[in-house]
């Protein structure tokens, strides 16, 4: 044990003792001992209390169950599903779950101890940092950093060579005269990014597109300077980027191979949107359309909430239509202030996926901006399919989807039911009377999802996942801290009854 590991697990005992709620944060970079560090604390510790180990996969914790072979590891996927009882949850690498599910961790165990990496391609890197942690109370994060590399020596000539190599130092810094001018900034469109006369404005373009994003992997800067069908739009100002937009051109695929994409047996590469829709929005010859997937956008922290990321798609939608392409289309995972930027940007919400991305480990979504009067009939197809299956969805694949994601879903979908007279005294007999939840859910998630849909409150977390998701009533009181089912029907009878007085 270095003095600088012995130092934060001192820290972190003693917070434990305090009996506080809350988060320890180990944060450093690659080959600081973090894993070892978790690994001797879990080894302390493990004879006085429960611990519970968890991360994307148990390959990720190999460092830390080599010092303690025993642990008990348990996927975070069946943590949210099962809930078993520990005094401590262990959390290693946590950049690499969604902040959706570390949240709802969060909520059903109030002490978490986690490790991340804070440069490098493991799982969300500084976004983790910009975001999950910005998010937390101060006074609920104790927030320790390991600085001296354990793996090698201090000022290592080969750790600076990958860095520079692989683009891993930070994003450039933009301050507030730059951002003062936003609107005289110019947009320069690159059909050939990866030419060598552009690589300095490449490096600034991946390394903001590397501090923006939820995971980025060599493989992504590799295509960048080398993928034949990639147009780069950058937003620039005084030589610096302050945002930029990457867009794949895709499709343009003969029928016989959209009917091998239609039928599950094709999947052809660099084609993401045109075969998803294909394959699973059920627009049999989608792939036909000649369209732009927008890969990537990313805009500098200091220049955000300013309008350049919708002059950027306006650039994308202009140069779209110039060259006779379809649509304007993307694919990104769900988080309520993506899809409010989408959707204020015009794209129609087309497709959500049934499974986790493996790289974002989000539920994501697709969006439409057509280019061509002939998109309008197919855009009007898939969002019906929407409406009508959404309520299925919400209680199979979607069910642990975080409450905040099923809100902006619900609102961007723009979800809409008409409840006959039947339904509306059901769903009124449940709210002011006695009677049983399951005889009533079919009318009371409808009329949830419609009146959440069509407000701009926050709406109870227990509304959501028990009237939409339906969600298990034991994991419901455990993370409620309910008093059996009787007293969290009584809550959701309030909530019900509340919602009908409002609408």
């Amino acid at each position: 044990m270095t003095a600088e590991q012995g130092q934060c697990l001192q820290r972190i005992e003693q917070w434990l003792e305090s009996g506080q709620s809350g988060i320890a944060l180990i944060n450093a970079d690659r080959g600081r001992g973090k894993s070892t560090c978790l690994g001797l604390l879990l080894k302390h510790l493990q004879l006085s209390l429960r611990i519970l180990v968890t991360a994307n996969s148990r390959q990720t914790t190999a460092q830390l169950l080599r010092l303690v072979p025993d642990a008990e590891f348990v996927a975070p996927d069946r943590l949210l599903l099962s809930c078993p009882a520990a005094d401590l949850v262990i959390i290693d690498e946590a950049a690499m779950l969604p902040q959706s599910m570390l949240r709802q961790l969060h909520s059903l165990y109030p002490r978490l101890v986690m490790a991340t990496t804070s440069g490098g391609y493991e799982g969300t890197g500084r976004g983790f940092m910009l975001r999950f942690v910005a998010q937390m109370e101060a006074a609920r994060l104790m927030q320790l950093d390991l600085e001296m590399p354990v793996r090698w020596c201090q000022g290592d000539r080969l750790e600076a060579w990958l860095n520079r190599t692989l683009m891993l130092d930070s994003e450039p810094s933009v301050g507030n005269a730059l951002r003062e001018q936003l609107t005289s900034c110019e947009l320069l469109l690159l059909e050939n990014p990866g030419g060598a006369e552009h690589l300095p404005l490449l490096k600034q373009v991946y390394r903001l597109m590397n501090a923006a994003h939820y995971r980025s992997r060599p493989s992504d800067l590799r295509m960048l300077m080398e993928n034949p069908d990639l147009v780069l739009i950058v937003a620039r100002s005084a030589e610096l980027v302050l945002g930029a937009v990457l867009l794949n051109i895709e499709g343009g695929l003969d029928e016989a191979l959209c009917e091998e994409i239609f039928l599950g047996r094709r999947r052809p590469r660099g084609h993401l949107l045109a075969q998803m829709l294909t394959a699973q929005a059920g627009i049999r010859n989608f792939a036909k359309y000649r369209g732009i997937r927008i890969q990537r956008i990313a805009v500098a922290e200091a220049c955000r909430r300013q309008g350049l990321g919708t002059r950027l798609l306006e650039r994308a939608r202009v140069f779209g239509q110039q060259n006779s392409f379809a649509y304007l289309g993307a694919s990104f995972a769900l988080d309520p202030t993506s899809a409010g930027f989408w959707q204020q940007a015009q794209f129609s919400l087309v497709h959500v996926s049934y499974g986790r991305g493996k790289s974002s480990g989000e539920h994501s979504i697709a969006v439409l901006h057509p280019l061509k009067p002939a998109l309008d009939a197919e855009i009007q197809q898939m969002q019906q399919r929407i409406q009508q299956q959404l309520p299925i969805w919400m209680t199979q694949f979607l069910q642990t989807m975080d409450a905040a994601q099923v809100v902006a879903l619900l609102r961007y979908a723009g979800f809409d039911a008409a409840l006959n007279k039947l339904e509306q005294r059901e769903i009124d007999a449940f709210a002011r009377g006695n009677k049983g939840f399951e005889l009533c859910f079919v009318s009371l998630q409808k009329y949830v999802m419609h009146c959440i849909a069509r407000s701009c409150d926050q709406p109870g977390t227990l509304l959501i996942e028990k009237a939409i998701q339906n969600r298990n009533w034991e994991l419901l009181e455990c993370e409620s801290g309910a008093e059996g089912r009787k007293h969290l029907q009584q809550r959701l009878r309030g909530q019900v009854e509340a919602l009908c007085k409002d609408w």
